[in-house]
Parts: structure tokens; sequence; C-alpha cells
């Protein structure tokens, strides 16, 4: 997986939803790829690229319902060796005080979770967790997006600073 461009498309569709549309309701991902795939070629992105970047996306939905329902509160989580590999402690960090902050909820941090694993053949950083946080929340609570964007922005710079050059 080529993650440096895939997650240009997905930064890209990330700020063009959120800067055109705002986010009053949950990412519709079949609307999306719709309206958005088709015009992706002419923004310069690499088709196959665009076509990984909207295969992680369905990943995310389909990953996303078949989680069970119902949160538990404050449930621990301890990472696997191979979790704990590719997510260092600066990141794990990062995921667990947006938990122990309520903007992630135990299915948002699973999810999290497995779509960073997605890039465990690159170097996952602090941007690319807050990434795909982000991403994450959009397919599932608008208002924890707004407040974990918020968050980042509180923390330095916008929240996917770096993913784009």
């Amino acid at each position: 997986m080529k993650s440096d461009q895939i997650t240009q498309v997905l930064v890209f569709l990330f700020k063009s939803k959120m800067l055109r549309e705002g986010w009053g309701e949950a990412l519709n991902l079949e609307e999306l790829t719709a309206r958005v795939m088709p015009g992706l070629a002419d923004a310069g992105f690499d088709m196959e690229r665009v076509e990984d970047a909207f295969a992680w996306l369905e990943s995310l939905v389909l990953y996303q319902q078949a989680m069970p329902a119902g949160p538990r509160k404050h449930a621990m989580r301890i990472l696997s060796a191979e979790e704990a590999r590719y997510l260092d402690t600066t990141c794990q960090c990062l995921i667990q005080q947006l938990y122990f902050d309520g903007l992630l909820d135990e299915v948002s941090r699973e999810l999290v979770i497995h779509q960073l694993l997605a890039f465990k053949n690159e170097h996952i950083d602090l941007s690319l967790v807050k990434l795909v946080t982000l991403l994450v929340l959009a397919t599932r609570d608008p208002q924890a997006l707004v407040a974990a964007s918020a968050r980042f922005m509180e923390m330095g710079g916008h929240a996917v600073q770096g993913r784009l050059q």
C-alpha cells in the first residue's frame, strides 16, 4: 500500500467534504463515491491510489458494521504485540487520551486502531492517527468529529498537517 498517496486522497476527500458541506450527518460512502470519485483523476490523483483510498474507506464502513453495539464505559484496551509494534507510545497515548476525554467511544477506538493497521507497512505518526480518527468520526458521529477537530487544533496545527505536502 502506498500510504502517502492514499492519505493524500483521504485528506483531499476530508477537506473537500468539510469545506464544501460541513458535517451535519455521518459520511455516506456510496454518495461520496458516486459524486467525488470521477473527479479525482481530474484533480491529479492516480486512479489506482484513489481506488485504494475508497477501498480503505469501505473497509472502515464494513468493519464498523461488524462491531458489537452498546458501549462499555471505561473498558481497558491492551494492544497486541503486533499493534504495539506499529503504534508507538505517542500514538497510543493520543488514542487513549481521546478515549478518556470522551471523543472516542470503545467502538470508535477499535475502528481507529484497526484502520491504522492498514498502514502498517508505513510509518504511523500522529498526523496519520489524527486523520484516521477524523475519518472514523466522520462515518459515525459528526458532533464528536467537530470536538476532535477542535482538540487537534488546540494541540497545535491542523489535524492533518504534514499529510499534504
